[in-house]
């Protein structure tokens, strides 16, 4: 066991199960980590917040190459409450989840979040492409898909319920939780 730790503090950040896979679908090099419950996911996030979708502000394509399909997207959000963390009341989240569904507009979701930005622009080429949006207002959700989660009449859904053929792989889920309870996990 004690040789397992220090694998998961390097692979998955404070306890996170690393998993790499390819293509959508399951954990990728996007994603990398399966988190094994609600306490994970909000341990590497720097804020965990309710909030309504906005808008869609932009799709782009993070590691630009030939045929590259804008699968990253950014969306305006305006925070109905901060379960951990604060902020300000509207902010943009990067969505990295590839091939999952967008969030549409007026949803309300628990998204866990980060505003650790791992892209720096470089010259003369960056590694990658970062959002249009202003950094310090703008969060990339943590674990992909695995970090939102549907918010209606105030029970909890997650990807893993509400696309089970595409997301059987989460260990992380809600099936109708109240959103009190869910809360309290965190």
């Amino acid at each position: 066991m004690l040789t397992i730790a220090p694998l998961l503090l390097l692979y998955g950040g404070k306890n996170g199960l690393p998993f790499f896979g390819s293509g959508g679908g399951a954990p990728n090099e996007r994603s990398g980590v399966v988190y094994p419950s609600v306490a994970t996911l909000a341990g590497n996030s720097t804020i965990v917040v309710e909030a309504t979708i906005l808008n869609l502000n932009s799709s782009y394509c993070n590691a630009p190459h030939t045929g590259c399909l804008a699968g990253d997207f950014d969306f305006k959000a305006n925070i109905t409450s901060y379960f951990r963390g604060s902020g300000p009341e509207t902010i943009y989240v990067g969505d990295i989840s590839f091939e999952a569904p967008i969030l549409s507009v007026g949803s309300e979701c628990v998204l866990f979040l980060s505003n650790d930005w791992k892209c720096f622009p470089s010259p003369p080429a960056s590694p990658c492409i970062l959002p249009p949006t202003p950094l310090d207002i703008t969060y990339p959700m943590i674990g992909g898909a695995q970090g939102k989660f549907l918010v209606k009449n105030d029970l909890v859904y997650g990807y893993k319920t509400l696309y089970p053929s595409d997301y059987s792989w989460m260990i992380v889920d809600a099936n109708g939780v109240l959103l009190t309870q869910f809360k309290a996990q965190l």
